[in-house]
């Protein structure tokens, strides 16, 4: 069962990576893969699912912050993945394209009211002959190294 952290207050680190976001300041981090053949969007949602049973931050927003108080958990009610996968083809499948469209993707600001990360799969890769998925998580969830384990906790061999 997972650890329940609605209302929980951020840790020092995470609580400061949201206080340092504005505009010119984006505090994500951001990682693509490129996979032979076709993601399967069903089985991706299942990863995410899974994801959010062991990390329960993925299914949470975050709320409070003010001058002398934490920032805090916000679990959502009813979460669905699909809320925060987004599917793309691509129309001539070149790497070129992939990193265009991943960059205009990546560079989207996070909405504060949702789960604060984002998964990008793309079709079309190399004639059809590959895909890939690109995700953008808030710094406040997890950092990069945080972020890579749980991604790679639940790929297979």
């Amino acid at each position: 069962m997972p650890k329940n952290i609605d209302g929980k207050k951020l840790g020092g680190n995470d609580d400061f990576c949201l206080r340092m976001e504005h505009d010119q300041n984006e505090w994500s981090i951001a990682l693509i893969w490129i996979l032979e053949g076709n993601i399967e969007l069903e089985l991706t949602k299942e990863v995410f699912r899974q994801l959010i049973l062991q990390f329960p931050r993925f299914k949470c927003t975050v709320y409070g912050g003010g001058s002398w108080s934490k920032y805090r958990w916000k679990e959502v009610k009813n979460f669905d993945v699909s809320n925060n996968i987004r599917v793309n083809t691509l129309s001539t499948g070149t790497i070129d394209e992939l990193k265009e469209c991943a960059m205009k993707n990546l560079s989207e600001k996070l909405d504060f009211t949702k789960p604060l990360w984002n998964a990008y799969i793309y079709y079309g890769l190399e004639g059809g002959n590959c895909s890939a998925m690109a995700i953008k998580i808030h710094h406040c969830i997890a950092d990069g190294t945080g972020a890579m384990r749980a991604l790679l906790s639940l790929t297979s061999d």
